[in-house]
């Protein structure tokens, strides 16, 4: 064997020396940590993995603050420096397409065309609307809900259109209504009408009307017959349907092909009312207008076919059909000066004359009439006054 095989040979076995020696050692520190770490409690250990989260997190802070300063050659920095892109000539308005690296396609285009589109979250700026306007009645509109949409005072819309006769339970699907631009009064202009006149009648100044420019007047003009005019802060009472007295048929055309045939003629009531009255529905909470002085009683919430109750004892005085917008009503006479209504029932159990104890279902739920869903119309009416049902109702 020469020299230099033996030599080759020695070497070997010194390299395969020093591999078996670090490997010896490697495994006797791994088992040795391993050892320690199993003795240790768990406080310990958790205070060991912080204080190895620190030691981890100190070094990269100082390798960074290093590597900062650090200055690649220039070669170097010219490999790695991205290429300029250069734009394309004569491209016009031309579209390409390309497979993105996830295989589906997209669109380039010439990014001078792009338009910028209008935030979904832009604010809503409210504007005074140019004049009166119309509204489609949906289903489930309420009096209340209309005039918060349009920003108005309930009153200004019934006062806007003649055909609701200050009854807001007179709302139908599909009915068109005019909605103004600003609460007041709509006024079409009779024979005889001056502009004084019909600031009187509406307790504003003529001003108010002529500076109204929705109008298009000027001082000193006169107005036309048949001309609708606006009236900024108008105000006028209200109209309340009566009951009618017994001894007559009630006047009023037919409505939707609504009329009078619940009326109940030559009825007397007698004293059977407590004072005291008890929930006319199951659900004892609104379901549509409120009470308020353009709208004298309540619309309890209800589904259709729910039961209705009376909320005293009485006889009844109207027991079906009615024009004015309220569907299959009854009414109940308690004989104590307190009277109760209950609208847009989809049946009616009761008869004229009937003598009526207080709790006894009477009907049920509906949306009969002049309605726009499901709900139950409640009245309590004392010697012609109407108070607000939820002051006697427990």
């Amino acid at each position: 064997m020469s020299a230099i095989g033996a030599s080759q040979i020695q070497a070997g076995r010194k390299v395969r020396t020093g591999s078996l020696d670090e490997s010896v050692v490697t495994r006797f520190f791994v088992w040795a940590i391993t050892r320690t770490w199993l003795a240790t409690t768990e406080s310990a250990q958790a205070i060991m993995v912080r204080f190895g989260a620190h030691l981890a997190v100190g070094g990269l802070l100082v390798l960074a603050v290093a590597l900062s300063g650090v200055q690649l050659p220039p070669k170097v920095r010219a490999q790695l420096a991205l290429p300029t892109p250069t734009p394309a000539a004569n491209l016009g308005n031309r579209v390409e397409s390309f497979f993105s690296m996830r295989g589906g396609s997209r669109m380039m285009v010439d990014e001078t065309q792009v338009v910028r589109q209008a935030s979904p979250l832009t604010p809503y700026i409210y504007r005074p609307r140019k004049g009166v306007i119309s509204y489609t009645v949906q289903a489930g509109d309420t009096m209340f809900g209309i005039a918060q949409q349009f920003s108005l005072q309930p009153e200004s819309i019934l006062w806007a259109n003649a055909e609701l006769k200050d009854n807001p339970d007179l709302l139908s699907v599909g009915m068109e209504i005019a909605v103004p631009p600003v609460d007041g009064v709509l006024h079409t202009v009779q024979k005889d009408d001056t502009l004084d006149s019909i600031a009187k009648k509406y307790k504003v100044t003529p001003e108010a009307i002529v500076s109204a420019t929705w109008n298009n007047l000027v001082a000193g003009q006169s107005v036309s017959v048949g001309q609708t005019l606006v009236v900024p802060g108008g105000k006028r009472e209200l109209v309340v349907w009566q009951l009618p007295a017994t001894t007559k048929p009630a006047t009023g055309s037919s409505v939707n092909g609504w009329t009078n045939a619940g009326q109940c003629l030559n009825v007397s009531a007698t004293p059977l009312g407590s004072g005291k009255f008890v929930w006319p529905t199951n659900a004892h909470r609104i379901g549509g207008n409120p009470y308020a002085w353009w709208h004298r009683g309540i619309d309890l919430a209800g589904n259709l076919g729910d039961p209705v109750y009376a909320s005293d004892s009485g006889t009844v005085l109207w027991a079906g059909p009615n024009s004015w917008g309220y569907g299959n009503l009854i009414v109940l006479d308690h004989g104590n000066g307190w009277q109760t209504f209950y609208a847009h029932l989809s049946r009616v159990y009761v008869r004229c004359g009937q003598k009526i104890l207080q709790g006894a279902a009477i009907g049920v739920v509906g949306s009969t009439g002049r309605s726009t869903g499901p709900h139950l119309h409640f009245e309590t009416r004392l010697n012609g006054d109407l108070p607000n049902p939820l002051s006697n109702l427990p």
